[in-house]
């Protein structure tokens, strides 16, 4: 008798599929232009399925990584862009967060894929499952909308990923506006000293541009994600509320590191000492 396939539930879709290369592959936390290659540890194994990996691609990471700020990054630190004839160009500025769409949405889904990396299903609360929500919704709109647009024969693949990047990734966002309202902050809201952090990150790095860097920890609001992309705007997003479980388990100064494309790459934890 055959012994019985192991199943895995996928934190996203939250379906139970075989433990079979067929159904997961690596998900990078963090994209392979800002210094992930996959050999560090920010990456995510058998815990976001192969579906929802392509559909996350799909509709937040191309956006984001054809937006124009992406490519003044290429030009600037020499990251190559993969298509350079590609003309997408991202989203719309939020005026709150001083930043796109796309990169917004891009800082929403690396949260929550952190709290993934390095906390266990005890911290996947109301605010875990509202960002979880919040992804499914985007990639249901971002399905609908391509599904919609390809039935018509004068649309080309560049046209459509045009169109959804610009408006209809925001018309899809500003659904979950309560949502990111409510859990998504610029660093300067939730700290006195963001240009101090902002000046330690750009010091790491040997161009003075952002080293990637991603921290989970906790904030006056429960645990969060401080997220920094290169020249980027950071961006702090609340993952989960119980505080007071991190701070029984791991203390309340300590962090959870992705530090990529610096001097150094480390993924890991610091205790704050």
């Amino acid at each position: 008798m055959e012994a019985e396939t192991l199943q895995i539930q996928c934190a996203l879709c939250e379906k139970f599929k075989p433990e079979d290369a067929e159904f997961w592959n690596i998900e990078h936390i963090i994209p392979r232009k800002f210094g992930n290659y996959g050999d560090n540890g920010a990456v995510l194994e058998y815990k976001i399925c192969r579906c929802c990996n392509g559909y996350l691609g799909k509709s937040v990471d191309a956006p984001f990584m054809n937006e124009v700020t992406s490519r003044e990054i290429d030009m600037m630190y020499a990251m190559k862009p993969k298509n350079p004839k590609t003309k997408v160009t991202g989203s719309g500025v939020v005026v709150r967060y001083k930043t796109t769409i796309a990169h917004l949405l891009m800082c929403i889904k690396i949260a929550f894929e952190t709290h993934v990396k390095f906390l266990d299903e005890k911290y996947r609360d109301t605010t875990f499952h509202a960002l979880r929500q919040l992804l499914l919704g985007i990639i249901s709109n971002h399905r609908t909308f391509t599904s919609s647009i390809k039935s018509k024969q004068t649309f080309g693949k560049i046209i459509v990923d045009e169109a959804w990047a610009d408006p209809w990734q925001t018309i899809a966002t500003l659904k979950n506006a309560a949502v990111i309202d409510e859990n998504v902050f610029r660093l300067d809201e939730v700290t006195a000293n963001s240009d101090e952090i902002v000046a330690k990150v750009k010091s790491r790095s040997k161009k003075g541009s952002y080293a990637s860097l991603i921290q989970l920890g906790c904030w006056n609001f429960g645990i969060g994600v401080m997220i920094c992309l290169q020249s980027l705007p950071p961006i702090v997003i609340r993952v989960s509320n119980k505080a007071d479980r991190y701070v029984l388990e791991y203390g309340c100064d300590c962090i959870h590191v992705m530090y990529l494309r610096g001097i150094r790459h480390w993924v890991g934890c610091e205790n704050g000492e």
